[in-house]
């Protein structure tokens, strides 16, 4: 492992870096995944009141932590299963909470954050595309 290593940093440092970072991201997507199907099979098996405190920390750390900018579009695909979770326990309150963070996150990126492709110059950009941006 250690010699595998040492050559992908000879070749190219960044492709190990990135590898990492791949890795590290595939295991937080993977540890998020799993912590998620446990709260969903308490839903299923336990009555709401019984786990209330457990789901409300939860989707408090959602709200926080998820629901950023820097967060979101590595767990978005996960949002829709957590709304269903809030709904079928009926945790309006949070429901309601996480909807405005999700209208203060578009309010975020639209204001501090810009869209690009990397490979492409913005002046290489297709003036019929220019407007869809």
């Amino acid at each position: 492992m250690a010699t595998d290593l040492l050559k992908a940093t000879n070749l190219a440092g960044e492709q190990a870096d990135n590898l990492r970072k791949t890795d590290a991201l595939t295991l937080h997507r993977a540890g998020f995944a799993l912590s998620l199907r446990n709260y969903e099979a308490f839903e299923r098996d336990i009555p709401p009141e019984d786990w209330q405190a457990h789901r409300h920390a939860f989707f408090a750390a959602v709200i926080e932590h998820l629901l950023t900018p820097v967060k979101f579009f590595e767990l978005a695909q996960y949002l829709p299963r957590i709304i269903r979770m809030a709904t079928a326990c009926e945790d309006f309150e949070y429901l309601d909470k996480i909807i405005n963070a999700l209208g203060g996150l578009i309010i975020k990126v639209e204001n501090d954050c810009s869209l690009v492709i990397k490979s492409l110059a913005a002046a290489d950009v297709p003036a019929e595309a220019r407007h869809l941006w």
